[in-house]
């Protein structure tokens, strides 16, 4: 729809950089965004011609686009949370799954189902395994579920303090759990008694008169 091309001289008659902004508009959904193109002239790499085989020199590109592309569609009951702070941090997760940081997101997964814990009615200032021992003396997690939470929990600590880079489907299976229990805390209470107030009662059933 619209380009800018600017270089930007470095200063010292050898150096300089390149910045390239479009705004494209999709085909096929009409979705616009823009992407920027950011390359140094001393930032290059070597590539070889598929055609002519020869070696040729292709300045390196960063390349940033706004609004991020999703790669998990985002549920639309994250948007109405009650919980900012559960809100906030779901966005967050979101943001760095666009952005292609799993480390990040995972991370962020921990945090979320932290927050998902104490909404469930556990002691803020307890540890992850007081937290997941509280939520199944209550009742809240069943025996399967808490090995589940047990297993997602940890593959957020393994993001934060071993360095761990989960693949696409792993985190899928980690957001899946954590956004089910959410689900089930934040938002199906709720949801359940507007379903109670919408239901019309059961009529009342006249017992027959003895002949």
């Amino acid at each position: 729809m619209a380009e800018h091309n600017e270089r930007i001289d470095g200063g010292d008659g050898m150096t300089s950089a390149f910045v390239s902004v479009r705004t494209l508009r999709c085909r096929g959904c009409g979705t616009l965004s823009v992407v920027r193109d950011d390359s140094f002239s001393e930032d290059e790499d070597h590539v070889q011609d598929p055609r002519t085989g020869e070696w040729v020199t292709v300045p390196v590109l960063t390349t940033t686009r706004w609004p991020e592309p999703s790669i998990r569609p985002r549920a639309t009951w994250l948007a109405t949370l009650a919980d900012e702070t559960a809100r906030s941090l779901a966005d967050e997760v979101h943001r760095a799954l666009a952005a292609n940081l799993p480390t990040l997101a995972a991370m962020g997964v921990r945090a979320l189902l932290d927050r998902t814990f104490e909404l469930a009615g556990a002691d803020a200032g307890a540890d992850f395994s007081a937290k997941l021992r509280q939520l199944r003396e209550a009742g809240v997690l069943g025996e399967r579920e808490l090995e589940t939470m047990r297993v997602v929990t940890d593959a957020g600590s393994a993001a934060g303090h071993r360095g761990w880079r989960p693949e696409p489907d792993e985190l899928d299976t980690i957001l899946d759990a954590a956004e089910a229990l959410l689900h089930r805390v934040a938002v199906q209470p709720e949801r359940t008694e507007r379903l109670r107030s919408a239901v019309p009662p059961r009529p009342v059933r006249r017992r027959a008169r003895p002949i």
